[in-house]
């Protein structure tokens, strides 16, 4: 009993399914010149890898679409968490569905796809795993052959014979050298899908035969049709050869090759110019001019993060100048999403790291997005609140702010009983809670809460929490309320009690009426937070300013 077999196995014992390949043979009755070309058919399938993928069988196909709906709203959560599965586990392609293997060949680990049989059957997959696998010799393999064709996993061979797209198939993946493609008959299509799921163009540039790749294209094969995982110009840009690289790219473009190339289906992860990003200016250059976008398309990794990952600032540069955004994100995989400035931490380089996120807030500044106006409101009065100290009587005030940018999503409050987070501010402290998303401290998200969050005098502002006011609809808000409509929709925000927090988190500490603080002044950073990622923040235009509380009855004043 071979490994192998031990792997095919769905149901029942090794001698079953010994017994099930003898009955099959003696069904099908092959012949061994039959057996060698379903040998060469399974060897022409495998592409060199075995898979273990958890899969989930429906007789009702919409339970099936149930299934995948459920794993997309929550896609931490496996496969067989939620449903009833079987494990197909190191199979080679070509001992499952046909219709399977269509997506296992381009599926990566945590992938899900919904699979439709020919009987109507409907599967759910996730690919578990997969690894690198010889193929099998004619002698583990030969006695199991009936078995594969007895359940449809691979097609008779009868059929391979009369079938003429089948036939089709079987010569294309015989096309190996420049000979074979000048020997093929008048009227072949070098765009036939070969058995493992390549155009013949494909498979030529990812064993980086150049010379067949050329003469496929002079015989008219698309330069758009992506095989499993990649396109075209992508692997072009993959050769090994740097000079044979340009020249490939150039072909693939004069013969119509579209410099965005990205093919969902094949669940391709890399558009030409993200690869071009992360080798070469001349690459990029030339693409942006045939027409790439500097800013990808979506469900694909922006280009820029490639620059970025590899510390190239003349690409970095070259794709802001073309429109390129410094803050995009990277949705093209599940999880937290990627950032530009993340993707320069591969780089290793602190001073290119340190040159990402001046551009970054550069870029910031510029856009005009994240600024804001605020004013205090105080017993009717509106003090305008743009920096310096303003006086306010120890009782309830209010602090309302005005964003530029009606998409950004609200204010972050720093506040301390020392010039602390000023000195932060303006020194860029690297540790400072300003400085970090994490440290936003917890408040009621009907808006209810009506604390400020105060950082008591002596304690590190590494150690420090900041509040972040932010509306995004009635149900889900940090404001108090709103007035006005538009860019003239004012945020506000009522302060009835001081919270000093010891770092100890909110749950440690308890609001004070401010009437009851007996401290005479709090330092506040107010701003719009620049994300340079999901864990580090910075201010581009932050307001600094000191409240001063004075005895109720003294007017409040700047």
């Amino acid at each position: 009993m071979t490994t192998f077999l031990l792997a095919l196995a769905l149901t029942g014992s090794a001698i079953a399914q010994d017994n099930a390949a003898a009955e099959a043979q003696r069904r099908l009755q092959l012949k061994p010149e039959q057996l060698l070309a379903l040998y060469l058919e399974a060897a022409n399938v495998h592409d060199g890898m075995v898979y273990t993928i958890d899969v989930a069988r429906f007789a009702d196909c919409s339970e099936a679409q149930r299934i995948v709906s459920q794993l997309d709203t929550a896609p931490n959560k496996t496969l067989h968490q939620i449903a009833k599965t079987s494990r197909y586990a190191n199979r080679y392609l070509f001992a499952m569905e046909p219709e399977l293997r269509e997506q296992a060949r381009s599926m990566r680990v945590g992938d899900r796809s919904g699979v439709k049989l020919a009987s109507g059957e409907c599967l759910v997959a996730e690919m578990i795993d997969s690894k690198a696998q010889p193929m099998l010799e004619p002698k583990e393999l030969g006695p199991v052959l009936p078995l594969i064709v007895d359940r449809g996993w691979l097609p008779h061979p009868d059929v391979l014979q009369d079938d003429a797209k089948l036939r089709s198939r079987s010569y294309a993946n015989k096309i190996r050298k420049v000979a074979d493609v000048e020997a093929a008959p008048a009227g072949f299509d070098f765009n036939t899908i070969r058995s493992d799921g390549q155009t013949i163009l494909t498979a030529a540039l990812l064993l980086d035969h150049v010379d067949v790749a050329r003469a496929v294209l002079e015989r008219g094969a698309n330069p758009n049709v992506c095989g499993p995982r990649y396109c075209p110009i992508q692997l072009a840009l993959t050769l090994r050869d740097r000079q044979q690289s340009r020249d490939m790219l150039e072909r693939l473009l004069q013969a119509g090759g579209d410099p965005n190339q990205f093919d969902r289906a094949q669940r391709t992860r890399l558009l030409p110019l993200a690869s071009a990003a992360g080798r070469d200016l001349a690459l990029v250059e030339r693409l942006i001019k045939a027409g790439a976008k500097a800013n990808g398309v979506p469900d694909a990794s922006p280009p820029i993060f490639f620059a970025a990952a590899t510390g190239r600032q003349d690409v970095v540069e070259y794709l802001i100048a073309q429109g390129a955004d410094l803050f995009a994100r990277d949705t093209s995989r599940a999880g937290v999403p990627n950032t530009v400035y993340t993707a320069a931490q591969e780089s290793k380089s602190p001073l290119f790291i340190e040159w990402i996120e001046k551009r970054m807030m550069e870029a910031a500044v510029t856009s005009g997005k994240y600024k804001c106006e605020l004013w205090l409101e105080q017993d009717g009065r509106r003090i305008t609140a743009s920096g310096g100290e303003y006086r306010l009587k120890r009782a309830p005030f209010r602090i309302v702010v005005r964003l530029a940018e009606p998409s950004v999503r609200g204010v972050l409050l720093a506040s301390a009983e020392t010039p602390a987070f000023h000195d932060d501010v303006r020194g860029r402290a690297p540790e400072s809670a300003v400085f970090r998303t994490a440290t936003a401290v917890a408040e009621d998200g009907d808006g209810t809460s009506d604390w400020l969050d105060v950082l008591p005098a002596g304690s590190p502002t590494n150690n420090g929490a900041t509040q972040f006011w932010f509306w995004t609809t009635d149900a889900d808000r940090r404001f108090t309320g709103r007035r006005g409509t538009g860019k003239a929709t004012e945020y506000y925000k009522d302060i009835r009690a001081i919270a000093l927090d010891q770092g100890l988190g909110a749950q440690q500490f308890k609001p004070m009426p401010i009437g009851q603080y007996s401290g005479s002044g709090i330092y506040v950073v107010a701003a719009v937070p620049v994300e340079l990622s999901m864990v580090d923040q910075r201010v581009a235009e932050p307001v600094l300013m000191k409240l001063t509380f004075i005895d109720s009855t003294r007017r409040a004043s700047r």
